[in-house]
């Protein structure tokens, strides 16, 4: 172990220390010590070096069948990368502009849970001279400061998606649709039963129940969200009714619609397809 203090030219050898009890909670003291590995962690590094391949890993699960060593060095490259080459997004928790939803307890009292989804273009460059994309992302790190004395619980991280394609607006008149500075008049969401509190279904629409697992899925409609949207102007969504897997609408004879809209400018479509009769 050789240790280098800030400001200073001090140098710090294990044999000097091996022995002291105030270090008896830093150095590995066992009999079977390695005066060139002192702390018996395969840890090496030498000064000036570009290789960090041996810096991480220090439980040495490496050995274990099918697991990577500790490491900040993510792509396995083992080079430090300087380059903030990233997309990145910061808001306060107490603010409600990506809030989607939170859930509540049978009593009607809420659990604490909150579900917040950023939509991808919400997201800026770290660095505006590097022009990072979405088609490699790896890695994702999420950071929380400003918190105090506080414990945060984050019960999962995922990429979701809509099977409804957001066209944009257009004149009532014509049947191009852009999504040119559209986003800030025409939007598309989900809201459902597991992750709303404040939804409720059509009446007589249920999600689909498992026997097996005696659990009933979510039920859950599209939200078309419109905002000073200008007169004479259309918003539109689109959905394809025939793939290649999944559901095939094409197999079915009827397709109910369920339309609720509301005073905050919000509109939810709901689509109950029921199977084609033999």
């Amino acid at each position: 172990m050789n240790t280098k203090m800030a400001g200073e030219a001090v140098d710090t050898l294990y044999e000097d220390v091996v022995d002291n009890p105030l270090w008896e909670d830093q150095v590995y003291t066992g009999q079977d010590r390695n005066l060139d590995d002192p702390n018996n962690d395969n840890w090496t590094y030498k000064e000036g070096s570009s290789d960090f391949s041996k810096i991480n890993g220090t439980e040495g699960n490496g050995l274990d069948a099918g697991k990577y060593p500790d490491s900040e060095s993510l792509d396995r490259s083992f080079e430090l990368l300087t380059v903030n080459k990233y997309f990145t997004k910061s808001f306060f928790l107490t603010d409600t502009t990506y809030l989607a939803g939170r859930t509540k307890k049978s009593d009607g009292d809420y659990t604490g849970w909150k579900l917040f989804r950023i939509p991808l273009n919400h997201f800026s460059r770290i660095d505006s001279s590097m022009n990072p994309e979405w088609t490699d992302i790896r890695h994702m790190r999420l950071v929380v400061s400003d918190t105090g004395n506080v414990n945060i619980s984050v019960a999962k991280i995922e990429l979701v998606g809509n099977e409804w394609q957001e066209l944009g607006i257009a004149l009532d008149s014509s049947n191009t649709f852009t999504k040119e500075n559209a986003d800030s008049v025409f939007s598309i969401a989900v809201i459902n039963t597991e992750d709303n509190d404040n939804y409720t279904p059509p009446e007589g629409v249920k999600g689909e129940y498992d026997r097996l697992n005696d659990i009933r899925s979510k039920e859950q409609s599209l939200v078309m969200k419109f905002t000073d949207l200008p007169m004479n102007y259309s918003g539109a969504a689109m959905k394809s009714l025939m793939k290649i897997s999944g559901v095939n609408y094409l197999t079915y004879d009827k397709l109910k619609m369920y339309v609720y809209g509301e005073t905050t400018n919000q509109a939810k479509v709901k689509e109950k397809p029921r199977k084609r009769q033999a």
